[in-house]
């Protein structure tokens, strides 16, 4: 394991006190914050100044980790289904 210094896209994290595993899935260069992903699936954003003071290192994937990434239900992802055609009417 290497200490980390600078957040990296895709990279796998944990913390040296034995807390959490997680995935930097984006970087908000104008928000300073870094967006993770927790092992188990559940998401969340890091401010760029508790970054840097987190006694972080750079760990390999863990094997079950891309299924908790890639098993995202649809209603998480914002969008609405359709339940029947189109009503709506242009004027002419």
């Amino acid at each position: 394991m290497i200490p980390v210094c600078k957040p990296q896209i895709g990279q796998w994290y944990a913390s040296r006190d034995g807390g959490a595993i997680f995935q930097v899935t984006g970087l908000d260069e104008a928000g300073r914050s870094i967006e993770i992903q927790y092992v188990d699936g559940d998401i969340d954003e890091i401010e760029e100044s508790d970054w840097v003071v987190m006694s972080l290192e750079s760990i390999e994937e863990p094997e079950d980790g891309p299924g908790a990434i890639d098993d995202v239900e649809r209603e998480d992802l914002g969008y609405s289904e359709v339940t029947g055609p189109a009503t709506a009417k242009l004027p002419p």
